[in-house]
């Protein structure tokens, strides 16, 4: 899941960006899967936009990303003006890659 984060928060960026909400800031955690567990990468966001806007943004993230669970949002309006800020927190799981079987001879 590594190296598809950064791909993930660009695509993040891009719709929240396409509904006009501002993702001031991104922070990642990485739990590598196992052969027993499932990877999971915690994202927290940092959001900046109106309330109905967030709110799309988010409906969208989970609908579009079955991999993608909400664990914790937390909004209050901005000190100043109209807009909502969120903390958005996320989970993005992941499956073990499968690794090749050594070949007998």
């Amino acid at each position: 899941m590594k190296g598809q984060l950064p791909q993930f928060a660009l695509t993040l960026q891009r719709e929240a960006a396409a509904a006009g909400v501002l993702i001031k800031d991104i922070q990642a955690r990485d739990t590598p899967s196992t052969l027993d567990a499932l990877g999971r990468a915690e994202l927290t966001l940092r959001l900046r936009g109106s309330y109905l806007a967030e709110r799309q943004v988010i409906r969208e993230v989970l609908s579009r990303h079955p991999h993608v669970t909400m664990r914790n949002l937390r909004m209050q309006r901005a000190e100043a003006g109209p807009e909502v800020e969120a903390t958005l927190v996320l989970s993005v799981w992941s499956r073990a890659e499968a690794t090749p079987s050594p070949v007998s001879r």
